[in-house]
């Protein structure tokens, strides 16, 4: 796969879109590819009202938008299980890769610097590179569980330092930042005068059912914070998205104001139609069901990976795992690489999640050892799918020659 060029360059993106042109079975995008509920078919073929696609002030007013805005983002407290009183200090946005741009933007100012963790989503990096003077410092997750450090977190803060970013569920590991973590997280930010976000897309996903800390609930008094959710890990829906921000009041005017610069109006049909959404999915336990389903594929792909040279991960929550190749000798830019072109089955080189270190600009240990499968898919299609990988992996022992491990 060719890396990508540009300011805004996603190694993660390009081999996402790339797999899903190309891929018999896409296992490489985050979103769910699942079967649509009828309550969600229904719901999608109704919210489509040609005169409600912009907010024409004629139309609806100042106050009339607030309180719809005010309703969409009560009803995603009450999807995530935080107090509705968060609302207040809300925002509705485009997407999450909106949300997160500009929340970034809004804490930067000038410029400064951005702690976050490695393995994680390349966006951080990608939308500060348009921004000079601003940097990235990115801390190595610990052990081979890529469990969050804070410690080292604590240890990267500089006095440029203007806000940490972290993803609970994690994209790609799974993990959870947990109710300990989050208070530690909570007590470095508010040592260090930092704004805390927390990227929490996957937050609806639970497979374990395992608990899930959300950061409002951990909001003390003179901590800076910001939440991010969006709707497409969640329901996958191709031209259907919303990104929400919930933050704390001492942010909230300096994130207005960015989002401001950027974004026009989202449209009334798209926060009506995310509205009735979120209440039905609700209402119809979804979040339930997705999960449900995500359970099954997990253990399905770990029982596929006990005959195999592979050995599959434990996510604590969210709808991806992390499968080491490395038992069969490959790299897993290689083994990625090999299985879409002869299986059509595409995954995700975990190498577009990792980050060089500072300040030696090296990658971690073990960046190309893991591909990413993405869950949110029916059964029949991963087993279908981990089918193939069996396949290759047995015909990969019977050749003279296989791509060595670097």
């Amino acid at each position: 796969m060719t890396a990508p060029v540009g300011p805004l360059a996603s190694q993660l993106t390009d081999h996402g879109l790339a797999i899903a042109r190309t891929a018999d079975i896409d296992l490489g995008l985050g979103y769910p590819q699942v079967a649509q509920p009828p309550w969600l078919g229904e719901l999608l073929a109704a919210g489509v009202d040609p005169d409600l696609a912009y907010s024409v002030p004629s139309k609806l007013s100042a106050t009339a938008q607030a309180a719809l805005d005010g309703e969409l983002l009560e009803a995603t407290c009450r999807c995530l299980g935080i107090d509705e009183g968060h609302a207040v200090n809300g925002f509705v946005t485009f997407s999450g890769s909106v949300a997160l741009d500009r929340v970034l933007v809004s804490q930067l100012g000038d410029g400064g610097s951005v702690v976050t963790t490695t393995p994680s989503v390349d966006m951080v990096s990608a939308m500060i590179s348009e921004h000079a003077g601003v940097e990235a410092i990115y801390v190595a997750a610990s052990g081979p569980g890529f469990d969050l450090d804070v410690e080292a977190l604590s240890a990267s803060l500089r006095p440029d330092t203007r806000c940490i970013v972290v993803s609970s569920p994690d994209n790609p590991s799974g993990n959870v930042v947990t109710a300990v973590q989050m208070s530690a997280l909570v007590a470095l930010a508010l040592e260090h005068d930092v704004t805390l976000v927390l990227d929490q897309c996957f937050a609806l996903v639970n497979p374990q059912g395992n608990d899930i800390p959300v950061l409002a609930d951990f909001a003390a008094p003179g901590l800076k914070w910001i939440l991010l959710w969006d709707t497409g890990k969640t329901f996958g829906l191709n031209h259907e998205k919303l990104g929400l921000v919930f933050c704390s009041p001492n942010v909230r005017e300096s994130v207005r104001e960015r989002l401001n610069v950027l974004q026009f109006d989202v449209s009334r049909r798209q926060k009506l139609l995310f509205l009735a959404i979120l209440n039905a999915a609700h209402s119809n336990r979804w979040f339930d069901h997705l999960s449900a389903l995500v359970a099954t594929n997990l253990e399905l792909v770990r029982q596929a990976c006990l005959d195999l040279p592979l050995v599959a991960s434990c996510p604590d929550a969210g709808s991806l795992l992390l499968l080491d190749v490395t038992p069969a000798g490959l790299t897993a830019s290689v083994f990625a690489d090999i299985l879409l072109a002869e299986k059509g089955v595409g995954v995700i080189s975990a190498g577009d999640f990792f980050h060089p270190l500072a300040p030696s600009g090296a990658l971690p240990p073990g960046h190309d050892h893991f591909v990413r499968i993405a869950l949110a898919r029916e059964p029949d299609v991963v087993g279908t799918a981990m089918d193939k990988v069996a396949e290759l992996c047995h015909e990969l022992g019977r050749r003279p020659v296989v791509p060595a491990l670097g």
